[in-house]
């Protein structure tokens, strides 16, 4: 059975007055451009974005990844850690239960992203600069990858 990502993300959203003109999903028009410009320029080998965090990031970007099980709540530490924290990414959520990976793609800001995830049932997510410069995900075994220059990490590369 699916888990319908979106509907909680609605529910927070309305539960928490969050402002539209700071979390909304981006057009029909506009989903897969973005989508696709993600996979081109983060993905390997024509994989997609879901294959990514099993080791298919482009070589071209350094990659950090941080077993996050016992830091459950890292992202509310993202203020600290990514390039430009004011400014809007996407985020991409991916429907749970689904053989196939479908995503919903929201244009957001940091305030409301950390609603999202304290709030919503969130699975694997994708949160990208608008500038397609970097990358992190999280995957439902809790592993966050950063994926790309500029953050501000006490990690070691792997």
């Amino acid at each position: 059975m699916n888990y319908i990502v979106r509907k909680d993300i609605e529910r927070t959203i309305k539960e928490f007055s969050l402002n539209r003109n700071r979390i909304f999903e981006v057009s029909k028009q506009d989903y897969k451009q973005i989508l696709q410009k993600i996979e081109q320029t983060f993905v390997l080998y024509g994989q997609t974005i879901h294959w990514a965090n099993m080791g298919y990031y482009n070589p071209k970007f350094p990659v950090w990844s941080v077993d996050c099980r016992d830091n459950r709540l890292w992202f509310e530490h993202l203020n600290k850690m990514i390039p430009n924290p004011k400014n809007a990414f996407y985020v991409l959520f991916e429907e749970i239960g689904r053989q196939r990976p479908k995503y919903w793609v929201f244009e957001m800001y940091l305030d409301e992203l950390i609603i999202i995830l304290n709030e919503s049932i969130v699975n694997d997510y994708y949160i990208v600069s608008k500038k397609y410069d970097w990358l992190i995900s999280e995957n439902h075994h809790n592993i966050v990858s950063f994926v790309g220059k500029g953050f501000h990490l006490l990690t070691t590369k792997t």
